[in-house]
């Protein structure tokens, strides 16, 4: 009788032990309502608000350091940088749809404190439904190699209701753009094209933006960019040096100045000259009346006098149209 009493007393202590020790909290202990959230299904354009909530389980304060998301599409709000025992903390994030279709999934990672999860997936997934899809709302023109001549671009357009598309108005930037609707697939597919007219906008890369207005079912305006270059007739670079003074400590550093000509006549650098001593440069011509470059040559040791922190290279090229002073930054 004595020995079973105690057997039973020791089991009875055991019990107890082991529930004091499953009672016991962990120093980090997080508990999330949802590592994965699905949004369910929205229309194409739509920016969808998620939270990610979680509740500190443990003892010890647990720190959010980082948020990263994976994809441009998501941004994080402001989260709980940290969060007490017994706390809810919060992480929101943002997700902008315009450019999906379909079934998607977009993982945002999340960098703790907490011993062997470091690092957090969180999730959001769903359903991105567009009645009208663009494929790329950016149209790249190039380079305007005859001034003279329109350029012209399109954009593709998938439409995913039974209904006629109804395109209430299309918006140009200016009188020398023209556009229009092309069918491709009756109820499918379409296409804008649009062309840009001369007289271009000269020597810088130049943006315009088209309106396109849709009715219906979809009652949504779509933006649409696009852009073009008309190359200056001479092109320098770069025109800013920035030279590493650690490395010209130990050895001599090169920099090339590269002139590019778009003009038919011969180029050749004219006047050039360095507001500084010790440094070499010349002219070297890789193509000959089209392409020439300045190598820059720093000798080991050279440094700025205390009274000058910025050197300057200047030059002309012969037969420029612009007839400019070109000047190069050297810090």
């Amino acid at each position: 009788m004595l020995r079973k009493n105690c057997i039973i007393t020791t089991m009875i202590i055991c019990i107890c032990f082991l529930g004091l020790t499953s009672c016991e909290k962990k120093p980090f202990d997080i508990r999330f309502d949802a590592e994965e959230i699905n949004f369910g299904t929205v229309v194409g354009g739509t920016t969808v608000n998620a939270v990610f909530q979680f509740k500190n389980m443990g003892t010890e304060t647990i720190e959010i350091k980082v948020v990263r998301p994976t994809c441009g599409c998501i941004a994080a709000g402001d989260w709980d940088a940290t969060t007490k025992p017994g706390e809810i903390g919060r992480i929101p994030v943002d997700y902008n749809t315009e450019a999906f279709e379909g079934e998607v999934s977009k993982i945002t990672f999340i960098d703790t404190n907490i011993t062997g999860r470091e690092s957090i997936a969180l999730v959001l997934k769903g359903n991105v439904f567009n009645p009208v899809q663009i494929f790329t709302k950016t149209c790249w023109l190039g380079k305007i190699e005859d001034e003279n001549k329109p350029v012209h671009g399109s954009y593709n357009i998938k439409y995913n209701l039974k209904t006629p598309l109804e395109v209430e108005d299309i918006i140009l930037p200016d009188d020398k753009t023209t556009a229009r609707m092309v069918t491709v697939v009756p109820l499918k597919e379409y296409r804008l094209d649009f062309t840009v007219n001369p007289p271009f906008k000269k020597y810088e890369v130049t943006v315009g933006k088209i309106i396109l207005k849709v009715g219906g079912e979809v009652n949504r305006s779509f933006d649409l960019e696009f852009s073009y270059l008309v190359p200056a007739p001479i092109q320098v670079n770069p025109r800013h040096v920035k030279l590493d003074m650690e490395k010209l400590k130990r050895e001599p550093i090169e920099r090339r100045i590269n002139i590019k000509s778009n003009i038919e006549d011969p180029i050749e650098i004219l006047d050039l000259k360095f507001d500084g001593t010790g440094v070499i440069y010349t002219t070297t011509a890789l193509r000959e009346h089209l392409f020439l470059q300045i190598p820059l040559i720093f000798p080991k040791g050279f440094t700025f006098p205390e009274d000058k922190k910025i050197f300057y290279l200047t030059f002309r090229v012969k037969n420029d149209p612009l007839a400019l002073l070109y000047k190069i930054k050297i810090e």
